[in-house]
């Protein structure tokens, strides 16, 4: 349903891609939609799009290279469910690769506060903001979050 999405499907159709992108594009951009509608309500920001192809993207990479291993998927399964402690998210955030923690933090966050755990969703918001380091768009993106939920306290 986004542009990206679009595009991705009109170089399936057109076999513009190789074997492999071909295998990955559809897992994807079926990922990125779940993302979009269950952590952003189906409207994410541009900038909120962009991180999800970004990070979607790395966690494939990541995935394919097997730094992924099933444990930590099921931790973060958990963790989207509503689970902090160290079966969920606690327990996901120390073994997710660096460049997936910071945006793992930030969507998952934005679930959070979706679902009215404000608490639970500054606590992620905060890991995001600690983690962007040189990614100047999660730092942006987390930083909002923050002032949004220290403009309205308590509210999701």
């Amino acid at each position: 349903r986004s542009p990206r999405a679009r595009d991705l499907a009109r170089r399936i159709a057109f076999r513009q891609l190789g074997l492999a992108e071909l295998a990955r594009s559809p897992v994807l951009a079926g990922s990125i939609q779940f993302l979009r509608r269950a952590a952003f309500g189906g409207q994410p920001t541009e900038e909120q799009d962009a991180l999800l192809w970004d990070s979607g993207s790395r966690a494939c990479d990541a995935y394919t290279r097997g730094n992924l291993p099933m444990p930590l998927l099921v931790q973060m399964a958990l963790a989207w469910q509503g689970m902090t402690n160290t079966l969920g998210w606690a327990g996901a955030a120390s073994g997710l690769p660096p460049e997936l923690r910071g945006p793992g933090a930030y969507i998952l966050g934005c679930r959070y506060r979706r679902l009215g755990r404000a608490e639970d969703a500054r606590m992620l918001f905060e890991t995001a903001r600690a983690e962007a380091r040189e990614n100047a768009l999660l730092a942006r993106l987390a930083d909002a979050e923050r002032a949004r939920q220290t403009a309205a306290p308590g509210k999701p």
